[in-house]
């Protein structure tokens, strides 16, 4: 009986998490910033340093409200897991990666963000 309601509790977890994913991204689709990171905040951001993705969706979320400055707590937490290497491509030219140096150049901030 105890193998049963552990087995529904996880498997409601993952169920639960998975909406709310879901329902931030719907949020920011429709430009309604300030509540995905009410509902984000609220559900997710205590899992941040879990998965890569929550991860990847607190700083899509900053750089959605206008937060596009560089933090470098993000690449060194971001280095951290295993599977960011299948998403550094796709998201090199973003701000709180490297930044598109081809059309902005090179700055004081770019050679910390290689490094």
């Amino acid at each position: 009986m105890k193998k049963i309601v552990l087995l529904f509790a996880l498997l409601s977890q993952i169920i639960v998490a998975q909406t709310t994913e879901t329902k931030v991204w719907n949020l920011l689709l429709q430009n309604k910033r300030e509540d995905a990171r009410k509902l984000f905040d609220k559900e997710l951001k205590s899992q941040v340093n879990l998965k890569v993705e929550y991860l990847l969706l607190d700083n899509i979320i900053h750089h959605e409200n206008g937060k596009i400055y560089y933090d470098e707590s993000f690449v060194q937490d971001f280095s951290k897991f295993p599977e960011s290497k299948y998403y550094l491509c796709s998201l090199f030219k973003e701000p709180f990666i490297v930044d598109n140096v081809q059309q902005l150049g090179f700055n004081d901030w770019t050679y910390k963000k290689i490094d």
